[in-house]
């Protein structure tokens, strides 16, 4: 053999089978680079069902511990606590309207939040306004609404006074994504034309880092993944509550007849997430 034959046969590659290469792992690339970012959202979407299941479990147990839900949640308000906050989704914003509690719907929160029949004061957070990078740690406005009365096992609350924020976030009736968190609550059976037949409504409060269920039954106020910078992410926690004329008869005390959700609102849709709550209904 000659010597200039066994050089030819060691070289390399040839620009054309360079080409041919990274042709074919372009190729490969498109394939496999869209399926990271799928796999990737797989995964935050299964840790946010896990979060989101942890935290209506960790409501439940701490109800069943301590006698009712707890306090220093997030009312998902300015820091005035007239509005709702610019750092929520947009898809919870859609969700949520502002109402004022009538005495009887403040009596039957405060109640759900104290384990008192007679209602109490209940201490909540509304954001700083600040709008920084993490709003989870905004709720430092401490506010307070003190309602108290009587709830009878058999009947409606009947309230006596009323104080301090009565503004809160409610599950609103008149949007597709609160008419959708209504059926998966109520079922639709118990809706009309999206609203609960009974005249209730769901208020709904965050998982901030000064809740009570901090330290109890978790560690710390959970956050879910995949939200743009800037976005509240705590897990949202609903309770049923009786206004002057809900037709809802046998409401007791504390909590036992009310429902808990715990909803997030990622980058996927509220639909997607109806589909990874848990419900406390009436035990």
């Amino acid at each position: 053999m000659r010597p200039n034959q066994s050089r030819s046969r060691n070289r390399g590659l040839t620009i054309i089978e360079l080409v041919v290469v990274v042709a074919v792992l372009a190729i490969l690339a498109g394939f496999i680079v869209p399926r990271l970012g799928f796999v990737r959202n797989l995964a935050s979407e299964s840790g946010n069902a896990t979060i989101i299941a942890d935290s209506a479990s960790q409501a439940v147990f701490y109800n069943t511990a301590v006698g009712h839900y707890p306090q220093g949640e997030d009312t998902l308000l300015t820091s005035a606590g007239t509005a709702l906050d610019a750092s929520l989704n947009k898809n919870l914003k859609s969700a949520l309207t502002t109402v004022n509690l009538d005495s009887y719907a403040a009596l039957s929160l405060a109640a759900q939040l104290t384990g008192s029949s007679t209602g109490g004061t209940v201490t909540l957070f509304n954001q700083t306004d600040d709008q920084g990078a993490n709003p989870n740690l905004d709720d430092t406005t401490q506010v307070t609404f003190s309602a108290t009365g009587t709830i009878s096992s058999t009947g409606l609350p009947v309230p006596a006074t009323l104080a301090g924020q009565t503004t809160v976030a409610q599950v609103n009736t008149a949007t597709t994504y609160g008419q959708a968190i209504y059926a998966a609550a109520y079922g639709s059976a118990a809706l009309t034309a999206g609203a609960p037949t009974d005249n209730t409504y769901l208020v709904a409060l965050g998982y901030g880092a000064n809740s009570q269920i901090n330290g109890k039954t978790g560690l710390e106020a959970p956050v879910l993944f995949d939200k743009n910078n800037g976005e509240y992410t705590r897990p949202i926690l609903l309770l049923k509550v009786f206004p002057s004329g809900s037709t809802a008869a046998s409401v007791p005390p504390g909590t036992s007849a009310t429902t808990s959700i715990s909803i997030g609102f990622d980058a996927s849709t509220v639909n997607t997430q109806l589909g990874k709550y848990q419900v406390d209904q009436a035990r």
